[in-house]
């Protein structure tokens, strides 16, 4: 319901032609309107006390013309005793539900290969020859989706080594895609690959003791891919239903068939792999190394076109090959393992991952500002506004920039709101402060680390993996309390972690001021540093303990072997973020957790 009044009395100005009347009762000769989902604008001439009830109800109760009640109390968080006041949301029903549907598919795969393999002395060759196609139908409610999905290649492999010492791997790869018109169809992928086995050279022999395995490698190679989320047939326009045209001042609408998608003669995206690994073993086999060092140059990428302006008339943006991204990084893997004893084995091992990649080209159009240019940058970088803190008076918010539509300083903004830093010094934040703010959730690095121990029949093992270099920015409901004006929304336990009008100079909380109502709280609900965090962590991902039942004991059974278990899952977490998991892919902990378990079993062999 939409009111608008200028005084007490003046009930003809209440319309109630779109408001849902909940209940009506007469009593003594008073009526009782019950309204819900009531809004109260405003710019309305009600005081301000009872807007900002954020009431989702309101009751009338009028006596003959005269109002003497106008709103009820509206919805508190906390009931007299203190406590949360919890509503119910939803409810279910006892009964099983079923849905009836009928869907088929079929797919058709032909493959043929030819190998060969065969040894000169000191030489080995080898070679494979491999044809494949694929044909895929599926039911579908439309022409396109009815279409058979089609996949051909051609692969051919050499390989060449002398002595274990010189290796040569070749590699070719021929394959159509029906995403593309019949000239650009095919790609041609080839890659090539090198190794020298430096161990097994006569001049090696006397640090054989120290090094006793040592390959040094390299790869080098094209990769195509044809793929594009929700697109086949990207060479066709195709047409579709349109809106069509609007005129005249009731918006009359004429619609027609016209362009949904439009045709584009693209080709295949490539992506360079280059590669170059050494394989060490020192201590005799004891000790073993493995590094990579790997470089990603991606060109061709199919994105749509990002500089062709909206007045154009395009319906949708056509699609190109013109992102460039590079990528690197390197790979560290480490295993040891040492006999302690006649029956005492302590095996150590561990990983190490590092890649960043960088966007070198998107099709962006000049922007207006160096830090609003996305060359340069990570792929799932978060772009957004920095937070420099709380205001803690009015005084500071009118000696501050307008931020997000206001007319002036204190508009919208209130104490206790986010204050954003304004990059370009116009005393306005707008589109042109944001900038790049966190790598994504995406980690840079990844490790893990773990060790076996056996101590005669009994043995333990414990495996660590973690992340880092990776943030979330928090957003959704329950991380902007009562943004929905009702008050009734989730909330985490550390709610009261939060700004106050008692301390309002207190800049050390989670949450900025809180209020009922999306408009209250529109300042705080942005994509900025304030909700940015470092979801980095460290995780005890297995523990087993476990008992090999002696052979003595086995012998007199029918059994070969038999082992008894022990073994927890997702044990600790250790992480600056204590919201929820902070593995899990959520900005507002809306997803079901990875989950502690614990198994007792056991292992027997006939």
């Amino acid at each position: 319901m939409i009111m608008g009044y200028t005084t007490k009395n003046e009930v003809t100005n209440f319309r109630f032609a779109d408001a849902e009347i909940f209940e009506i009762k007469g009593i003594q000769e008073k009526i009782t309107f019950e309204l819900g989902y009531v809004t109260i604008l405003g710019q309305n001439s009600c005081n301000r006390d009872i807007r900002e009830m954020g009431t989702n109800a309101l009751t009338l109760d009028l006596m003959g013309v005269e109002e003497t009640t106008l709103v009820k109390e509206g919805f508190k968080v906390f009931d007299a005793d203190g406590n949360y006041r919890y509503a119910l949301t939803y409810t279910g029903h006892k009964d099983l539900a079923f849905d009836q549907g009928a869907s088929d598919s079929r797919s058709t795969y032909f493959e043929a290969s030819l190998n060969y393999d065969r040894s000169f002395g000191l030489h080995r060759i080898g070679g494979l020859l491999l044809y494949n196609q694929k044909i895929y139908r599926s039911s579908s409610d439309n022409l396109i989706g009815s279409l058979p999905y089609k996949q051909q290649g051609l692969a051919a492999r050499a390989t060449y080594s002398w002595n274990d010492r010189y290796f040569f791997e070749a590699n070719l790869g021929y394959n159509g895609s029906e995403n593309f018109s019949p000239e650009k169809r095919f790609g041609f992928f080839p890659a090539f690959g090198l190794g020298w086995a430096i161990s097994n050279e006569a001049w090696w022999e006397s640090l054989q003791e120290t090094v006793s395995y040592f390959k040094v490698r390299y790869t080098d190679g094209l990769v195509g891919t044809d793929a594009v989320t929700g697109r086949r047939f990207m060479y066709l326009d195709q047409m579709a239903s349109v809106d069509g045209y609007r005129f005249g001042d009731q918006n009359n609408g004429v619609g027609g068939w016209g362009f949904s998608k439009y045709g584009a003669n693209v080709g295949w995206s490539t992506s360079r792999k280059q590669d170059l690994g050494v394989d060490l073993k020192f201590f005799k086999d004891n000790l073993s190394l493995t590094l990579d060092i790997f470089k990603e140059h991606r060109k061709d990428i199919f994105i749509t076109r990002r500089v062709i302006p909206d007045y154009s008339g395009f319906v949708e943006m056509p699609y190109a090959n013109l992102g460039v991204v590079d990528n690197k990084g390197f790979e560290a893997t480490l295993e040891y393992t040492q006999q302690l004893g006649k029956k005492c084995f302590l095996t150590v091992r561990g990983n190490f991952s590092w890649n960043e990649d960088k966007i070198i080209e998107n099709d962006d159009p000049r922007v207006q500002y160096p830090w609003m240019e996305k060359r340069g940058t990570n792929v799932n970088g978060r772009w957004g506004w920095i937070a420099e803190g709380l205001f803690t008076s009015e005084e500071e918010i009118m000696d501050h920039a307008k931020q997000f539509g206001e007319g002036h300083p204190g508009q919208i903004s209130k104490v206790g709101d986010i204050k954003y830093k304004d990059l370009n010094g116009d005393g306005v934040i707008d589109d042109y402060d944001k900038c790049l703010i966190g790598q994504g959730d995406v980690p840079k690095i990844y490790y893990g680390f773990g060790a076996d121990l056996q101590l005669g029949d009994f043995s333990v093992g414990a495996l660590f993996a973690g992340n880092a270099k990776a943030d979330r920015c928090l957003g959704g409901n329950a991380m902007y309390p009562f943004n929905d004006g009702s008050g009734i929304t989730n909330l985490f336990a550390n709610i009261t972690d939060r700004w106050s009008a008692d301390n309002p100079t207190n800049q050390d909380v989670f949450y900025p001021r809180l209020h009922h109502g999306n408009n209250a709280n529109q300042n705080n609900m942005k994509t900025s540093t304030w909700w940015q965090k470092d979801v980095s962590f460290l995780r005890l991902k297995q523990l087993t303990i476990a008992y090999q039942l002696p052979k003595k004991l086995i012998n007199q059974t029918f059994l070969k072997s038999a082992r008894i278990y022990v073994m927890g899952t997702n044990l600790l977490t250790f992480s600056k973020f204590k919201l929820w998991d902070p593995e899990l892919n959520t900005n507002n902990g809306t997803a079901y957790p990875n989950v502690r378990t614990y198994s007792v079993g056991v292992n027997v062999s006939f």
